[in-house]
C-alpha cells in the first residue's frame, strides 16, 4: 500500500490549509494511499470537505472546518471509514454535511457557523468523544435520519451524561456497559426533534431517574409548560406517558424518576398520539358529567373499548368498557363519566384485540369546575386546516371567543350567541402559521384551551 506522509506541513502544532475549489474539494485521499497526522496538528479546510477512499491516520489532529460556502461544499464522504480524533465546525456561515458514518474519540467541537447534518448517517463517539460547544444555532441534527452515539459503563451513576449527548441518568444500581443513541427527529406526532435509544447491560430493577435536555428550535410548536417525558419498551410501536418532577425553561431540560426498565424517551406534549389515533377522541362536559366520544371503524379481531380516567396523566385506572358494534364501517361511540374529579381529567381509550394485544388511544383532557358557568374543548388537536371548540354552557349568553398566539395577540374573533347545552364553533387555521394558540375569552368565562397547529 502506498502512504503518503503529509508531515513536511502536519508536525507539532503546524497547520495545513486547504482551500480548493470544485472537485476534489479540501482532501481526496485514493483507495490504496493514507493520510498520515503526526502529532498534536491542525487540518484546517476552507470551503471544502474530505472524501476518504483510502486510509486516515488520525494521531491526535484536529480537523476544522472553516469558510462560509454552501453546506453541500463542507462534506465529508468516501467509501473508507473516517475515524476523527477532534472535529470541529467552525464557519462564519452555513454548516457541514456527512455523507459517510464517522467516528469521533475525543471532542466534536461545534465552535461557530450552522449546524452538522447527519443526512441519515451516524456518529459514534464511542466511549472516549464528547461534543462540544453545542447552542441552539449551531447544533447537531438530522430530521432525515442518522443518530449520535456514546457508551458508558455506569455503575451507580450519578447524573452520568456520556458523550454530553444530553441525557443524563442517575440509578442507583449497575447498568453496566451502556448504550446512548441521540435521534435528531421525531419518534411520533407532538414530539419534539429529539429522542433516545438506551441499551443498558442490566436492564431491570434501575430505579433510574432520566434527564432530557433539547434545544428551542427541536419544539415542533410545543409549549415548553407541556413538554412531559414519554418513553417506550417495543420499540416505538406504543409510548407511555411518564410526566415530569422537574423542569426549567431557561435550562431547556425536563426530569422524571422512577424508570425501572429503559429503551426509548422522548419528549413530548401531553397529547401525544398513540398508536389508536384515527378514533377522532374527544371529551365535553354536559350536565355536571364528561361525556367522552370517539368514532371507531369495525374490525373483526377487536372485541371492546376500556376507558380509563386519570387525575395527573400518568396513572391511569378504569371506569368503564364498551364492546365493539359489528356490520358497520364507521360507528360513533359515547361514555359518560357521571363523577369527574375537580380539576383536569384524562381519558384515553384501551382496544382489545381478540389477539390478545392491546392498543392504546391518545389522551384528551377536561378541566372541570363544579361552579363554572361554561367549559370548553377544542379538537382535533394538533390539526391542520380545521378545529372545532365545543362550548358546554349553563344558559344563553353572548360571547367574544378567540384564538390567541403565543404572545396572547388575538389572530381570529368570533362573537357568538351560546344556547343553554353544547356549542360547535369551527375555527378555519388553513392560513395560520404552525405552532401554539389558544382558545378563550378575554373576561375569564372561558379557560384557555390549547390548540397546536400542525
Amino acid at each position: 500500500m502506498k502512504t503518503c506522509y503529509y508531515e513536511r506541513y502536519l508536525l507539532g502544532i503546524a497547520t495545513m490549509l486547504v482551500c480548493t475549489p470544485a472537485l476534489a474539494q479540501g482532501i481526496s485521499n485514493s483507495a490504496g494511499t493514507s493520510l498520515v497526522s503526526s502529532g498534536n496538528v491542525s487540518i484546517v479546510i476552507q470551503n471544502g470537505g474530505i472524501q476518504n477512499d483510502g486510509g486516515f491516520i488520525k494521531g491526535k489532529s484536529t480537523v476544522i472546518f472553516t469558510g462560509n460556502s454552501a453546506t453541500s461544499n463542507s462534506f465529508v464522504s468516501g467509501s473508507s471509514p473516517a475515524d476523527f480524533y477532534n472535529f470541529t465546525v467552525n464557519k462564519t456561515a452555513k454548516g457541514v454535511q456527512l455523507n459517510t458514518d464517522i467516528s469521533i474519540s475525543n471532542t466534536l467541537k461545534m465552535q461557530s457557523g450552522d449546524s452538522l447534518f447527519l443526512n441519515n448517517h451516524n456518529i459514534d463517539l464511542g466511549s472516549t468523544g464528547a461534543i462540544s460547544g453545542e447552542i441552539n444555532s449551531r447544533r447537531i441534527t438530522g430530521l432525515t435520519g442518522g443518530y449520535i452515539r456514546a457508551n458508558a459503563i455506569l455503575d451507580v451513576a450519578t447524573a452520568a451524561n456520556p458523550g454530553n449527548l444530553g441525557l443524563q441518568i442517575t440509578s442507583p444500581v449497575n447498568l453496566g456497559n451502556t448504550v446512548i443513541k441521540r435521534f435528531c427527529k421525531r419518534p411520533a406526532v407532538n414530539c419534539i426533534n429529539r429522542y433516545f435509544e438506551i441499551i443498558p447491560t442490566h436492564n431491570a430493577g434501575l430505579n433510574a431517574t432520566l434527564t432530557c435536555y433539547y434545544f428551542d428550535a427541536e419544539l415542533n410548536g410545543i409549549s415548553e409548560w407541556d413538554l412531559n417525558l414519554h418513553s417506550s419498551l417495543d420499540s416505538g410501536a406504543f409510548w407511555v406517558l411518564d410526566g415530569k418532577t422537574d423542569m426549567s425553561t431557561s435550562l431547556n431540560f425536563v426530569t422524571m424518576n422512577l424508570y425501572n426498565k429503559l429503551q426509548l424517551v422522548t419528549l413530548a406534549d401531553i397529547y401525544l398520539t398513540l398508536p389508536v389515533s384515527s378514533l377522532n377522541l374527544k371529551a365535553y362536559l354536559q350536565n355536571k358529567q364528561i361525556v367522552i366520544e370517539w368514532t371507531g371503524a369495525y374490525n373483526a379481531n377487536n372485541s371492546a373499548y376500556e376507558i380509563e380516567r386519570s387525575v395527573n396523566g400518568r396513572e391511569f385506572a378504569v371506569i368503564g368498557t364498551v364492546r365493539q358494534q359489528s356490520g358497520y364501517n364507521s360507528v360513533n361511540y359515547s361514555f359518560t363519566d357521571p363523577q369527574p374529579v375537580s380539576g383536569f381529567n384524562y381519558y384515553r381509550l384501551k382496544q382489545f384485540a381478540n389477539d390478545n394485544r392491546v392498543l392504546c388511544s391518545g389522551i384528551t383532557r377536561v378541566q372541570y369546575d363544579p361552579s363554572a358557568d361554561a367549559t370548553a374543548i377544542t379538537y382535533p388537536n394538533p390539526a391542520h386546516g380545521q378545529a372545532k371548540t365545543i362550548v358546554t354552557a349553563t344558559a344563553e349568553k353572548d360571547i367574544k371567543i378567540m384564538l390567541f398566539d403565543n404572545s396572547h395577540k388575538p389572530v381570529l374573533v368570533k362573537n357568538i350567541h351560546l344556547l343553554k347545552g353544547c356549542n360547535e364553533i369551527v375555527w378555519d387555521i388553513t392560513r395560520l402559521p404552525a405552532g401554539c394558540y389558544y382558545v378563550g375569552t378575554t373576561d375569564g368565562y372561558l379557560r384557555s384551551e390549547k390548540l397546536v397547529k400542525q
